[in-house]
């Protein structure tokens, strides 16, 4: 239903210009890079701390982590909806499910 939904689209003009957006993609796809081979993780990180009442701030949301974690520090990686625990400091993650943080 997506792949369908994108071939209409590449019929579609934006106003204001007078090629279409299948037009305008024949003309840029020759400046494209191919894709890596190689699979890659492209998740959005980000480091935070546990505050003193049990609370991780992720992309300016509060998510709510059992008290003992406070102050600890977590790699979040807001698409999976998981927290990294480290095992010493934040440069050394173990995976961890924000349900089993306990």
């Amino acid at each position: 239903m997506f792949a369908v939904a994108c071939e209409l689209n590449l019929t579609r003009r934006i106003s204001g210009r007078t090629e279409t957006i299948g037009e305008m993609l024949a003309t840029e796809r020759g400046s494209l890079r191919a894709l890596p081979v190689e699979r890659f993780d492209c998740a959005e990180r980000s480091e935070i701390r546990v505050d003193s009442k049990g609370l991780a701030c992720v992309r300016g949301s509060r998510y709510s982590v059992p008290i003992a974690h406070a102050g600890r520090c977590y790699r979040a990686h807001p698409q999976l909806q998981t927290l990294r625990r480290p095992e010493r400091g934040c440069r050394d993650p173990v995976d961890r499910g924000v349900a089993e943080a306990a």
